[in-house]
């Protein structure tokens, strides 16, 4: 129906507004000690000046984009902080209308953009997003007896209900979004970066099935992603997810290469900016946020691989079985180590490792430029919205396989006659 055509769309803009409507009130939004340095910084400089050197803060970061529009809000609003709020607000709405736009340019899935974009709103809530971790649990045990009390097999049942927790699990975001994006000036460079790069693979998805013109959809692929870049540099990971994203679409050849030389040549065009502007030696500020190696390697691990914050804690307890066995916590923390294996049977059982792959593998590469930073909320905006968008996808694979399951009718067993038809009657 025609309806249908616009109204995922529409959806899809009020909860962009919904995010714009939660900009910040706080009467300390420009109290804290970056955006005072940045204020007070930017107001002697020229506009043109933040291409040519370092950001405002002077720790060896090549952002002039972003730096541009504090200088705007300044000027805009010199004293309340209404344009610092509303730009912070803008930024994350445009945000999470392109999460919609571009999942549904990626994949064949109904209502799989709608819902990536319903749960990129949820974690840019001002909400106590943890309460999420006092129902999953109820809710696979419910699945489990629902389908079991269905006639389902036990494995199938506990499949599924192992697929539910995972999708609960996995939408626990890892960081405070509102408060790290909406909530403080400074950080806009990650989610205008965000916005930037979401434009640039929507640009892509729809150049790759183009036959032409290729240097048109090339340019503005690059465009795009430069932008992204002299916003904030974890952007350095976009055109690898093009590069990615468009190997598994369909289009012509040149068209590929095309698009893919265009991000390439952005992040060529950054580094070497970021080379001649930028001093190349390590800051004071860069080294005090480095983790250690070891430290590194749990952060990737904790944060990327489901279920290994869960497997390291039943590790550390296992001196103390079987004791354990009788504590709640224990079982609830193997269940949830063993709730991604069902979530990935789920996914290869019903042949979707390839948008889920997409999905989940942005999400990797989006962290891996920050994995190695001490913990900033901010951090995790770019990252966390390719992670609504698997999110998403497996929520929705889950809903129709366990409502498939649920409707499927149970075939009666044939009717026994006594006697049987055709024997000999007993005395």
């Amino acid at each position: 129906m025609r309806w249908q055509t616009w109204l995922e769309p529409l959806i899809a803009l009020l909860l962009a507004l919904h995010v714009y409507l939660q900009q910040s009130q706080s009467p300390s939004l420009l109290q804290d000690s970056d955006t005072r340095e940045i204020l007070r910084v930017t107001s002697n400089r020229p506009p043109l000046y933040w291409f040519l050197h370092d950001w405002p803060l002077e720790n060896h970061f090549y952002r002039p984009v972003s730096t541009l529009t504090f200088e705007l809000d300044r000027r805009i609003d010199p004293g309340t902080g209404e344009a610092f709020a509303r730009t912070n607000a803008v930024s994350a709405a445009v945000a999470v209308f392109l999460v919609y736009l571009v999942t549904s340019l990626i994949t064949t899935q109904r209502n799989v953009g709608l819902f990536a974009t319903g749960v990129f709103t949820f974690w840019l809530s001002p909400l106590d997003l943890s309460l999420l971790q006092n129902w999953g649990g109820s809710l696979a045990v419910a699945v489990a007896i629902g389908l079991i009390g269905r006639g389902t097999s036990l494995l199938k049942s506990f499949k599924w209900a192992g697929a539910t927790l995972f999708v609960v699990l996995m939408t626990m975001p890892e960081a405070n979004l509102y408060q790290g994006v909406v909530n403080w000036i400074p950080g806009r460079t990650a989610s205008l970066a965000t916005v930037m790069a979401l434009g640039a693979l929507a640009i892509v998805l729809t150049g790759a099935r183009k036959e032409s013109p290729v240097i048109v959809w090339s340019l503005l692929t690059f465009l795009c992603s430069l932008l992204a870049l002299l916003c904030y540099e974890q952007a350095v990971a976009i055109p690898i997810v093009c590069a990615l994203w468009i190997s598994a679409s369909k289009g012509t050849t040149l068209m590929k290469r095309g698009l893919v030389l265009g991000g390439l040549l952005s992040l060529a065009v950054y580094i070497f900016a970021r080379l001649a502007f930028v001093p190349t030696a390590i800051s004071t500020y860069q080294g005090q946020q480095l983790r250690s190696v070891e430290g590194t390697v749990r952060n990737i691990l904790d944060t990327l691989v489901p279920g290994f914050t869960e497997s390291n804690r039943i590790a550390a307890t296992l001196d103390l079985l079987p004791s354990l066995l009788l504590t709640g916590q224990w079982w609830i923390s193997l269940a949830a180590m063993l709730a991604p294996f069902a979530g990935l049977a789920l996914i290869a059982e019903q042949r979707g490792l390839k948008e889920a792959g997409a999905f989940y593998l942005a999400f990797v590469v989006t962290f891996l430029p920050v994995a190695f930073l001490k913990f900033f909320d901010h951090y995790y905006f770019m990252p966390l919205a390719f992670k609504a968008m698997f999110v998403a996808w497996f929520g929705l694979l889950l809903w129709r396989s366990v409502v498939n399951e649920w409707k499927r009718p149970r075939v009666a067993a044939p009717l026994r006659f006594r006697p049987a038809p055709g024997s000999l009657q007993r005395p």
